[in-house]
């Protein structure tokens, strides 16, 4: 006889959330990884230098008045928070200079500039209807530590500045640092006119104007606090770990660049994208770089080397998805197998024109070619250059998605990775100078390393159409599909793009091709806060008499 068991349980199971995603073939994640190592400290949200300091003195100040209790530390931050921002909106208007110099990336700005651009200056305002966090309706920010805990809090843990845990109360400063850190802030700012309006819990708008000197703006003037940053930032203290060592030369070679640079062009991400890769300036002339700077110029090299692969894949992605859900039947989009998709696609115009293109029989030959056409490395302006080019995958990819653009997407992502098969045929070790955690590779297979050995021992001896159907197949369909089924196992969303149903495969939508964001711009505005670079009249960055010195 069959016993049944004692109990049985049920439950509704939830079904996954649905998201756009951002890295739908893990292409992105050694990049990300790559600039992680090169930068820490600096994330893309740590986006001005005086938070650093102001959080710290926060943590302090606390220390000193004796809020240690979890309820305390964390109520006394958002109300800090939320006093500081109205301060910086404040001085902002009060200065009627650029709004960003004095409250840009502040935390809550999008509320409090509201609330300070309509208010007379007698008005009061009372901190804690905006720092209640139930107060879901007037509430400045969502995470329960406001800015320290969103943004600023890991960085200030790799700075060793921070130590501990905020959700626990165990939050401390280090003596090293933190501690020399938050007396230097203190001798620049009245702290006892700011925590004043914090016991009050009301502060008016005209009161604000006495507390102008915590401004972001301020920290040129603040000596001590600015040296000590600097020293932090650039490894030149007594305390130097080894991430320091690791972030300072970057630090250097972002003001070598700004001096070598003088004033050709704006300097912003795609700049810099371009002069690391090509080592050579707008005008042509050659970026000589020192040789304490080589490495980690070649490391820098190497992420964008990685950027390129990551964007040209994306882009074949785009062009494959874009053309299949383009077809007027629908045929193209769903298929029993993803050789069928994959047929579908090499059989409509845009995957027949993007063989056309490729022109060679076999994928040796278009190497082949690559090494007899392809620009030097440093003619990064150059049509034919694998970087212009992705830079043009990703411009085109923001327009409509009509056939001539799908064709221009499709070709140039094609060229690129033909070009990168030559261009790494050079490179013994893509990754010789980086680091990754054991098993890395098991979540992100498509990376240069296996990109090398996949062109030298598996695609040269094949033609260029079965090349070009092993990408599609392997690392686009198959490499999305595993990625989505990753996040939705492990974190329960899902990003499908090309959706697996019961008896077929259908695509849902496509998705743009993009870069990512190697924290140059939280950089470059630091070194603008500490008074290394500065921004001329015309918009040129250029190196102060600090900087220079530090060169």
């Amino acid at each position: 006889m069959t016993r049944l068991p004692p109990y049985i349980e049920t439950a509704w199971v939830e079904g996954a959330h649905e998201i756009s995603g951002l890295d739908h073939l893990g292409v992105k994640g050694p990049c990300i990884n790559i600039y992680g190592q090169l930068l820490p400290g600096i994330t893309n949200v740590t986006d001005r230098a005086r938070y650093f300091s102001f959080y710290t003195w926060v943590i302090w100040k606390l220390d000193q008045l004796d809020r240690r209790k979890k309820e305390e530390i964390r109520d006394n931050i958002r109300k800090a928070d939320c006093l500081l921002t109205l301060i910086y909106q404040r001085h902002a208007i009060k200065s009627s200079e650029d709004e960003t110099i004095h409250a840009g990336s502040a935390t809550g700005s999008n509320t409090f500039s509201k609330i300070i651009k309509n208010a007379n200056e007698k008005d009061k305002i009372k901190l804690s209807d905006y720092a209640d966090l139930n107060n879901y309706k007037e509430r400045y920010f969502k995470n329960p530590y406001g800015g320290l805990g969103q943004y600023y809090i890991g960085s200030l843990r790799d700075l060793y500045i921070l130590k501990g845990d905020l959700s626990s109360g165990s939050i401390r400063y280090t003596k090293e640092r933190g501690e020399q850190l938050a007396k230097a802030f203190d001798k620049s700012v009245n702290g006892e006119l700011f925590w004043s309006y914090i016991d009050k819990d009301v502060v008016s708008v005209k009161s604000l104007d006495n507390l102008s000197s915590f401004c972001l703006c301020h920290l040129k003037d603040s000596s001590d606090e600015k040296e000590l940053l600097t020293s932090i930032l650039f490894a030149k203290d007594d305390y130097v770990q080894d991430k320091g060592k690791i972030r300072q030369p970057t630090l250097m070679l972002y003001l070598d660049l700004v001096a070598q640079l003088q004033n050709q062009e704006r300097l912003d991400v795609n700049l810099f994208r371009n002069v690391i890769y090509g080592q050579s300036f707008p005008d042509k002339s050659e970026w000589n770089i020192s040789d304490n700077l080589a490495i980690t110029h070649k490391k820098w090299h190497t992420y964008v080397l990685n950027e390129i692969l990551s964007v040209a894949l994306q882009g074949l992605m785009h062009g494959m998805l874009a053309s299949c859900l383009a077809d007027t039947d629908n045929s193209l989009s769903k298929s029993k197998t993803i050789n069928g998709l994959i047929d579908g696609f090499i059989q409509c115009e845009i995957g027949r024109d993007t063989l056309r293109f490729l022109k060679k029989n076999t994928f040796a030959e278009l190497v082949q070619y690559a090494q007899s056409t392809l620009p030097s490395i440093s003619e990064w302006q150059n049509d034919k250059h694998e970087l212009k080019c992705v830079i043009d995958i990703e411009n085109i990819s923001k327009e409509d998605n009509k056939k001539e653009e799908l064709i221009k997407i499709t070709r140039k992502s094609a060229w690129v990775l033909v070009c990168l098969a030559y261009r790494l045929s050079s490179i013994e070790d893509p990754y010789e100078h980086f680091e990754f955690p054991k098993g890395y590779y098991d979540y992100y297979p498509i990376n240069l390393s296996s990109f090398k050995q996949n062109a030298e021992n598996i695609w040269m001896k094949q033609t260029t159409e079965k090349w070009f159907v092993w990408v599609l197949k392997k690392w686009i369909v198959e490499g999305h599909i595993s990625v989505a089924l990753r996040k939705l196992r492990y974190q329960s969303e899902s990003t499908f793009k090309i959706r697996p149903e019961e008896d077929e495969y259908e695509i849902v939508e496509t998705v743009l091709p993009g870069f990512t964001n190697p924290r140059f711009v939280q950089t470059r505005q630091v070194l603008i806060d500490l008074g290394i670079f500065k921004v001329s009249s015309d918009g040129y960055i250029q190196l102060t008499e600090l900087g220079n010195s530090l060169i």
